[in-house]
C-alpha cells in the first residue's frame, strides 16, 4: 500500500491534490510561526533533504522532447517506510496547527 499526504485544494498543473512539501516550506517562512515550530519544522525537512531519493526524472516517456515536458514531481510513500510516514504525520500536524 502506498501513502499520500494531501492538502485539500487541487493543484491545477498536475490535477491532482496539493503536497504538503511545498506547504510546509512556506509555512517554515511564516513570521506567525513560534520558534519552536519553525525549528521542528526545520529539522524534518532537513531530514526528508538527506534521506528522501529524489528521482532523476518525473516522466516515464522516453520520447522526443520529454526532458522539455513541465512535469511535476508527486510524493507516495510505501506505507511499510515508517520513519517516513512519522515524519510526514508530523509535519502534517503543524501544518493543521496554521
Amino acid at each position: 500500500m502506498y501513502l499520500r499526504f494531501v492538502l485539500p485544494q487541487m493543484n491545477l498543473d498536475s490535477g491532482t491534490k496539493d503536497g504538503v512539501f511545498e506547504a510546509a516550506y512556506a509555512l517554515s517562512r511564516d513570521a506567525e510561526l513560534s520558534e519552536h515550530e519553525r525549528q521542528e519544522l526545520g529539522e524534518l525537512l532537513g531530514w526528508f533533504g538527506e534521506n528522501l531519493e529524489v528521482p532523476s526524472r518525473f516522466n516515464r516517456t522516453k520520447s522526443k522532447g520529454h526532458y522539455r515536458r513541465a512535469t511535476k514531481g508527486i510524493s507516495w510513500f510505501k506505507s511499510t517506510a515508517q520513519d517516513h510516514v512519522t515524519k510526514m504525520r508530523r509535519i502534517a500536524a503543524i501544518l493543521e496547527n496554521h
